[in-house]
């Protein structure tokens, strides 16, 4: 698996930490949010449920040296990249 599938896999099972967190709202809510914005929007990186699932992803797999990375340090609106 290349190192984009992983950053992907870790950012999608970041969403899977957000479902756990929100409970039965994340279904009705923020999942139908997510895949609406995935097949239709230009920024669906920018979106808050998107930035904050990278944010799950990136706590959860920060010892494993994840590769998703904050690209403006200085705002607390960081928006996150995929690196490979």
């Amino acid at each position: 698996m290349t190192t984009a599938h992983n950053g992907i896999y870790m950012h999608e099972y970041g969403h899977t930490l957000q479902s756990r967190n929100y409970g039965i709202f994340y279904l009705p809510y923020i999942g139908p949010r997510s895949l609406l914005s995935a097949a239709s929007s230009s920024d669906h990186r920018e979106k808050w449920y998107e930035r904050e699932a990278s944010a799950y992803a990136r706590r959860y797999f920060g010892k494993l040296n994840m590769r998703l990375q904050i690209r403006n340090v200085s705002s607390l609106q960081g928006k996150f990249e995929y690196y490979s």
